[in-house]
Protein backbone atom coordinates (compact mmCIF):
# COMPACT_ATOMS: atom_id res chain seq x y z
CA UNK A 1 0.00 0.00 0.00
CA UNK A 2 1.31 3.14 -0.86
CA UNK A 3 2.65 5.50 1.60
CA UNK A 4 0.17 9.03 2.31
CA UNK A 5 1.58 12.11 1.28
CA UNK A 6 2.19 14.41 4.13
CA UNK A 7 2.49 18.40 4.18
CA UNK A 8 6.11 17.75 5.19
CA UNK A 9 6.85 16.12 1.94
CA UNK A 10 5.53 18.65 -0.63
CA UNK A 11 7.44 21.50 2.10
CA UNK A 12 10.07 19.62 1.60
CA UNK A 13 10.17 19.43 -2.64
CA UNK A 14 9.71 23.05 -2.48
CA UNK A 15 11.42 24.27 0.33
CA UNK A 16 9.28 25.91 2.32
CA UNK A 17 7.47 25.34 5.89
CA UNK A 18 4.50 23.41 6.11
CA UNK A 19 2.91 25.70 7.95
CA UNK A 20 3.12 27.62 4.33
CA UNK A 21 1.56 24.87 2.43
CA UNK A 22 -1.16 24.20 4.70
CA UNK A 23 -2.14 28.17 4.41
CA UNK A 24 -2.11 27.54 0.76
CA UNK A 25 -3.99 24.62 0.50
CA UNK A 26 -6.79 25.87 2.77
CA UNK A 27 -6.79 29.00 0.92
CA UNK A 28 -5.52 31.35 3.65
CA UNK A 29 -3.82 34.31 3.35
CA UNK A 30 0.21 35.11 3.99
CA UNK A 31 1.29 33.15 0.28
CA UNK A 32 1.95 34.26 -2.45
CA UNK A 33 -0.14 34.09 -5.81
CA UNK A 34 2.64 32.15 -7.43
CA UNK A 35 3.54 29.76 -4.63
CA UNK A 36 0.14 28.60 -3.52
CA UNK A 37 -0.11 27.27 -7.47
CA UNK A 38 2.83 25.34 -7.33
CA UNK A 39 1.69 23.93 -3.89
CA UNK A 40 -1.29 23.37 -5.10
CA UNK A 41 0.40 21.83 -8.47
CA UNK A 42 2.41 19.45 -6.67
CA UNK A 43 0.00 18.30 -3.82
CA UNK A 44 -2.28 17.34 -7.32
CA UNK A 45 0.70 15.68 -8.90
CA UNK A 46 2.04 13.83 -5.76
CA UNK A 47 -1.83 12.49 -5.04
CA UNK A 48 -2.29 14.73 -1.57
CA UNK A 49 -5.73 14.23 0.41
CA UNK A 50 -6.54 15.88 3.48
CA UNK A 51 -6.00 14.26 6.83
CA UNK A 52 -9.52 15.08 8.00
CA UNK A 53 -10.79 13.68 4.14
CA UNK A 54 -8.55 10.75 4.90
CA UNK A 55 -10.23 10.07 8.15
CA UNK A 56 -13.54 10.98 7.78
CA UNK A 57 -13.75 8.55 4.85
CA UNK A 58 -12.64 5.68 7.18
CA UNK A 59 -14.16 6.96 10.98
CA UNK A 60 -16.80 9.42 9.36
CA UNK A 61 -15.34 11.79 11.86
CA UNK A 62 -13.36 15.72 10.94
CA UNK A 63 -10.17 16.74 12.49
CA UNK A 64 -9.82 20.14 11.83
CA UNK A 65 -8.65 22.92 14.09
CA UNK A 66 -9.06 26.01 13.18
CA UNK A 67 -6.76 28.95 15.05
CA UNK A 68 -8.25 32.96 15.25
CA UNK A 69 -5.34 35.01 15.46
CA UNK A 70 -6.08 38.79 16.48
CA UNK A 71 -4.66 40.74 12.71
CA UNK A 72 -2.26 43.07 15.14
CA UNK A 73 -0.23 40.13 15.32
CA UNK A 74 0.00 39.21 12.62
CA UNK A 75 2.88 41.62 11.39
CA UNK A 76 5.02 40.68 14.12
CA UNK A 77 6.60 37.55 13.16
CA UNK A 78 8.02 36.61 16.43
CA UNK A 79 5.02 37.20 18.31
CA UNK A 80 4.03 34.67 20.91
CA UNK A 81 0.87 33.72 19.33
CA UNK A 82 2.44 33.26 15.55
CA UNK A 83 4.84 31.25 17.03
CA UNK A 84 2.11 29.76 18.92
CA UNK A 85 -0.18 28.64 15.91
CA UNK A 86 3.22 27.79 13.80
CA UNK A 87 4.29 24.92 16.79
CA UNK A 88 0.34 24.02 16.32
CA UNK A 89 0.48 23.58 12.64
CA UNK A 90 3.45 21.58 12.60
CA UNK A 91 2.04 19.28 16.35
CA UNK A 92 -1.25 18.90 13.93
CA UNK A 93 0.27 17.50 10.91
CA UNK A 94 2.37 15.29 12.85
CA UNK A 95 -0.24 13.90 14.30
CA UNK A 96 -2.73 13.45 10.75
CA UNK A 97 -4.84 16.93 11.55
CA UNK A 98 -5.68 19.47 9.64
CA UNK A 99 -5.51 23.28 10.51
CA UNK A 100 -7.23 26.29 9.44
CA UNK A 101 -6.23 30.02 10.48
CA UNK A 102 -7.76 33.18 10.30
CA UNK A 103 -6.91 36.41 11.09
CA UNK A 104 -9.42 38.41 12.76
CA UNK A 105 -10.03 42.39 13.60
CA UNK A 106 -10.32 43.12 17.22
CA UNK A 107 -13.45 41.50 18.96
CA UNK A 108 -12.69 43.70 22.48
CA UNK A 109 -12.44 40.25 24.69
CA UNK A 110 -9.30 42.55 26.30
CA UNK A 111 -8.11 45.59 27.17
CA UNK A 112 -4.57 46.81 28.92
CA UNK A 113 -6.53 48.59 31.91
CA UNK A 114 -9.07 45.75 32.83
CA UNK A 115 -8.00 42.82 31.39
CA UNK A 116 -10.12 40.29 30.00
CA UNK A 117 -13.66 40.96 30.08
CA UNK A 118 -16.67 38.46 30.46
CA UNK A 119 -16.69 38.07 26.79
CA UNK A 120 -13.57 36.37 27.13
CA UNK A 121 -14.54 34.12 30.46
CA UNK A 122 -17.98 33.48 28.70
CA UNK A 123 -15.50 31.93 25.62
CA UNK A 124 -13.13 29.69 27.85
CA UNK A 125 -12.90 26.85 28.87
CA UNK A 126 -12.98 27.28 32.73
CA UNK A 127 -15.75 30.31 34.06
CA UNK A 128 -17.26 30.56 36.72
CA UNK A 129 -20.96 31.73 34.66
CA UNK A 130 -24.20 29.33 34.09
CA UNK A 131 -25.30 27.91 30.92
CA UNK A 132 -27.34 25.54 29.60
CA UNK A 133 -29.95 23.11 31.48
CA UNK A 134 -31.11 20.46 29.19
CA UNK A 135 -34.20 18.08 30.00
CA UNK A 136 -35.70 15.04 27.58
CA UNK A 137 -38.86 14.42 29.81
CA UNK A 138 -41.17 11.36 29.11
CA UNK A 139 -44.57 11.43 29.25
CA UNK A 140 -44.96 14.10 31.76
CA UNK A 141 -42.89 16.11 33.42
CA UNK A 142 -42.49 13.69 36.42
CA UNK A 143 -40.41 11.26 33.99
CA UNK A 144 -37.30 12.99 33.07
CA UNK A 145 -35.60 9.99 30.78
CA UNK A 146 -32.05 12.33 30.48
CA UNK A 147 -30.58 15.09 31.45
CA UNK A 148 -27.12 17.22 31.05
CA UNK A 149 -26.42 20.61 32.65
CA UNK A 150 -23.91 22.55 31.02
CA UNK A 151 -22.13 25.56 32.93
CA UNK A 152 -19.12 26.80 34.04
CA UNK A 153 -17.66 25.87 30.81
CA UNK A 154 -17.20 27.70 27.34
CA UNK A 155 -20.89 28.47 25.29
CA UNK A 156 -19.02 27.06 22.19
CA UNK A 157 -19.34 23.68 24.02
CA UNK A 158 -22.48 24.67 25.44
CA UNK A 159 -23.54 24.90 21.74
CA UNK A 160 -21.90 22.12 20.20
CA UNK A 161 -22.92 19.87 23.49
CA UNK A 162 -26.60 21.25 23.32
CA UNK A 163 -26.94 19.61 19.26
CA UNK A 164 -25.42 16.66 20.72
CA UNK A 165 -28.83 15.83 23.04
CA UNK A 166 -30.60 17.46 19.96
CA UNK A 167 -29.54 14.84 17.40
CA UNK A 168 -30.08 12.28 19.98
CA UNK A 169 -33.72 12.81 20.25
CA UNK A 170 -34.60 14.42 17.15
CA UNK A 171 -32.95 13.26 14.28
CA UNK A 172 -33.39 9.49 12.66
CA UNK A 173 -32.08 8.02 9.43
CA UNK A 174 -34.30 6.69 7.10
CA UNK A 175 -33.70 4.68 3.87
CA UNK A 176 -35.02 5.48 0.82
CA UNK A 177 -34.16 3.10 -1.77
CA UNK A 178 -30.69 3.20 -2.00
CA UNK A 179 -30.29 5.99 -0.09
CA UNK A 180 -29.90 6.45 3.91
CA UNK A 181 -31.54 9.91 4.63
CA UNK A 182 -31.25 11.96 8.27
CA UNK A 183 -34.22 13.00 9.04
CA UNK A 184 -35.57 15.73 10.93
CA UNK A 185 -38.05 15.76 13.39
CA UNK A 186 -37.75 19.43 14.44
CA UNK A 187 -35.31 21.52 11.86
CA UNK A 188 -31.76 21.58 12.98
CA UNK A 189 -31.53 25.08 11.54
CA UNK A 190 -33.85 26.34 13.78
CA UNK A 191 -32.81 25.03 16.98
CA UNK A 192 -29.46 25.73 16.21
CA UNK A 193 -30.91 29.40 15.75
CA UNK A 194 -33.03 29.12 18.66
CA UNK A 195 -29.83 28.48 21.15
CA UNK A 196 -27.23 30.62 19.29
CA UNK A 197 -29.69 33.48 19.84
CA UNK A 198 -30.45 32.88 23.59
CA UNK A 199 -26.90 32.55 24.59
CA UNK A 200 -25.85 36.02 22.37
CA UNK A 201 -29.17 37.84 23.80
CA UNK A 202 -29.67 36.04 27.39
CA UNK A 203 -28.63 38.36 30.33
CA UNK A 204 -25.48 36.93 32.03
CA UNK A 205 -25.87 39.00 35.09
CA UNK A 206 -29.18 37.06 36.08
CA UNK A 207 -27.39 33.82 37.85
CA UNK A 208 -29.89 31.50 35.64
CA UNK A 209 -29.29 28.66 33.12
CA UNK A 210 -30.74 29.06 29.90
CA UNK A 211 -33.70 26.17 30.45
CA UNK A 212 -34.01 23.77 26.95
CA UNK A 213 -36.94 21.16 27.72
CA UNK A 214 -37.33 18.73 25.56
CA UNK A 215 -40.74 16.88 24.86
CA UNK A 216 -41.67 14.38 22.52
CA UNK A 217 -43.75 16.58 20.38
CA UNK A 218 -41.36 19.77 21.06
CA UNK A 219 -38.53 21.54 22.55
CA UNK A 220 -38.89 24.81 24.76
CA UNK A 221 -36.09 26.95 25.05
CA UNK A 222 -36.25 29.58 27.75
CA UNK A 223 -33.94 32.19 27.97
CA UNK A 224 -33.13 34.68 31.10
CA UNK A 225 -33.68 38.47 30.55
CA UNK A 226 -36.36 39.64 28.61
CA UNK A 227 -36.69 42.45 25.85
CA UNK A 228 -34.23 44.95 25.68
CA UNK A 229 -35.43 48.42 26.24
CA UNK A 230 -37.47 50.55 23.45
CA UNK A 231 -38.22 47.18 21.79
CA UNK A 232 -41.98 45.71 21.63
CA UNK A 233 -42.99 42.11 21.08
CA UNK A 234 -44.41 42.93 17.35
CA UNK A 235 -40.90 44.68 16.70
CA UNK A 236 -39.28 41.28 18.24
CA UNK A 237 -41.13 38.65 16.33
CA UNK A 238 -40.91 40.91 12.97
CA UNK A 239 -36.99 41.58 13.23
CA UNK A 240 -37.98 45.15 12.55
CA UNK A 241 -35.14 46.23 15.04
CA UNK A 242 -32.24 44.19 16.69
CA UNK A 243 -30.15 45.30 19.74
CA UNK A 244 -26.88 43.32 20.50
CA UNK A 245 -27.41 42.69 24.31
CA UNK A 246 -24.10 41.02 24.32
CA UNK A 247 -22.46 42.29 20.95
CA UNK A 248 -18.96 40.58 21.55
CA UNK A 249 -20.48 37.59 22.19
CA UNK A 250 -22.76 38.09 18.40
CA UNK A 251 -19.63 38.80 16.82
CA UNK A 252 -17.65 36.07 17.34
CA UNK A 253 -21.18 33.74 16.55
CA UNK A 254 -20.67 35.73 13.19
CA UNK A 255 -17.20 35.27 12.51
CA UNK A 256 -17.99 31.45 13.43
CA UNK A 257 -20.67 30.91 11.04
CA UNK A 258 -23.35 29.89 14.24
CA UNK A 259 -25.17 33.03 12.59
CA UNK A 260 -25.37 34.49 9.83
CA UNK A 261 -26.45 37.67 10.04
CA UNK A 262 -27.92 40.02 13.45
CA UNK A 263 -31.76 40.48 13.78
CA UNK A 264 -32.63 37.30 11.18
CA UNK A 265 -33.01 34.79 14.08
CA UNK A 266 -36.33 34.56 14.19
CA UNK A 267 -37.40 34.94 10.42
CA UNK A 268 -35.04 32.68 10.02
CA UNK A 269 -36.47 29.93 12.37
CA UNK A 270 -40.19 30.54 11.22
CA UNK A 271 -38.36 30.17 7.57
CA UNK A 272 -37.55 26.83 8.91
CA UNK A 273 -40.54 25.62 9.45
CA UNK A 274 -42.13 27.44 6.27
CA UNK A 275 -44.03 24.02 4.66
CA UNK A 276 -44.70 22.61 8.73
CA UNK A 277 -48.62 22.78 9.35
CA UNK A 278 -47.57 23.99 12.63
CA UNK A 279 -45.54 26.62 13.40
CA UNK A 280 -43.13 27.89 15.68
CA UNK A 281 -44.89 30.55 18.77
CA UNK A 282 -42.67 32.85 21.13
CA UNK A 283 -43.94 34.15 24.41
CA UNK A 284 -42.12 36.99 26.13
CA UNK A 285 -42.28 37.81 29.77
CA UNK A 286 -40.78 40.45 32.14
CA UNK A 287 -37.61 38.44 32.51
CA UNK A 288 -37.21 35.61 29.79
CA UNK A 289 -38.24 34.75 26.67
CA UNK A 290 -39.68 31.69 25.59
CA UNK A 291 -39.52 30.06 22.27
CA UNK A 292 -41.16 26.68 21.41
CA UNK A 293 -40.12 24.58 18.39
CA UNK A 294 -42.80 21.99 17.26
CA UNK A 295 -41.73 18.67 15.81
CA UNK A 296 -43.24 18.34 12.54
CA UNK A 297 -45.49 15.16 12.12
CA UNK A 298 -46.79 13.98 8.68
CA UNK A 299 -50.27 13.22 9.92
CA UNK A 300 -51.57 15.56 12.57
CA UNK A 301 -54.42 13.35 13.04
CA UNK A 302 -56.89 15.52 12.47
CA UNK A 303 -60.34 14.82 11.62
CA UNK A 304 -61.91 15.06 8.20
CA UNK A 305 -63.98 18.03 9.24
CA UNK A 306 -60.02 19.31 10.42
CA UNK A 307 -58.51 18.42 7.17
CA UNK A 308 -61.21 20.07 4.56
CA UNK A 309 -61.16 23.64 6.86
CA UNK A 310 -57.11 23.24 6.80
CA UNK A 311 -57.52 23.11 2.84
CA UNK A 312 -59.55 25.61 2.72
CA UNK A 313 -57.40 28.33 4.83
CA UNK A 314 -53.53 27.21 3.49
CA UNK A 315 -52.99 30.17 1.02
CA UNK A 316 -55.44 32.23 2.61
CA UNK A 317 -54.50 35.21 4.79
CA UNK A 318 -57.55 35.38 6.95
CA UNK A 319 -61.14 34.46 6.73
CA UNK A 320 -63.95 35.09 8.65
CA UNK A 321 -66.38 32.06 9.70
CA UNK A 322 -69.01 32.69 7.35
CA UNK A 323 -66.42 32.41 4.50
CA UNK A 324 -65.24 29.43 5.70
CA UNK A 325 -68.44 28.00 6.89
CA UNK A 326 -69.54 28.65 2.72
CA UNK A 327 -66.55 27.85 1.22
CA UNK A 328 -66.52 24.33 3.54
CA UNK A 329 -70.23 23.66 3.08
CA UNK A 330 -70.58 23.47 6.88
CA UNK A 331 -73.70 24.18 9.81
CA UNK A 332 -72.48 26.82 11.77
CA UNK A 333 -72.32 24.79 14.92
CA UNK A 334 -69.88 22.05 13.69
CA UNK A 335 -67.80 24.96 11.81
CA UNK A 336 -67.14 26.18 15.23
CA UNK A 337 -66.57 22.78 17.06
CA UNK A 338 -63.97 22.40 14.34
CA UNK A 339 -62.66 25.79 14.24
CA UNK A 340 -62.43 25.64 18.03
CA UNK A 341 -60.77 22.33 18.05
CA UNK A 342 -57.79 24.01 15.46
CA UNK A 343 -56.98 26.47 17.89
CA UNK A 344 -57.03 24.16 20.70
CA UNK A 345 -54.17 22.28 18.57
CA UNK A 346 -52.49 25.44 17.83
CA UNK A 347 -52.78 24.68 14.28
CA UNK A 348 -55.35 28.21 13.72
CA UNK A 349 -55.27 31.41 15.22
CA UNK A 350 -58.29 33.58 15.73
CA UNK A 351 -57.82 37.10 16.29
CA UNK A 352 -60.48 40.49 16.30
CA UNK A 353 -63.69 40.36 18.39
CA UNK A 354 -67.53 40.10 17.19
CA UNK A 355 -68.03 40.48 13.43
CA UNK A 356 -64.15 41.27 13.19
CA UNK A 357 -63.43 37.44 14.12
CA UNK A 358 -60.93 36.37 11.47
CA UNK A 359 -59.22 32.77 11.73
CA UNK A 360 -55.81 32.43 9.72
CA UNK A 361 -53.02 29.60 9.71
CA UNK A 362 -50.05 29.67 12.50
Amino acid sequence: MAKAVKLADIAERLSVSTVTVSKALSGQKGVSEEMREKIKSLAEELGYQQPSARKSQNTGNSYNIGVLIATRYMGLYESFYWQMYQQVATKAVSKGCFTLMEAVGEIELYSDQSGFNNAAALLADDNQFTGIDIIRFGDTIDEIMDRESLENISILSQLEKTLQMFRKYYQYEKIEGAERKCIDKIPEKAFREAIANALIHRMWDIPASIKVSMYADRIEISSPGGLPAGISEEEYLNGQISILRNPIIGNVFFRLKYIEKFGTGIMRINHAYRNALIKPSYQCFSNSIKVILPVIRENYDLSEAEQILVSILKGKEKMSRSEIEKAAEMEKSKAVRTLNSLIEKKILKKTGAGRGVRYTLK
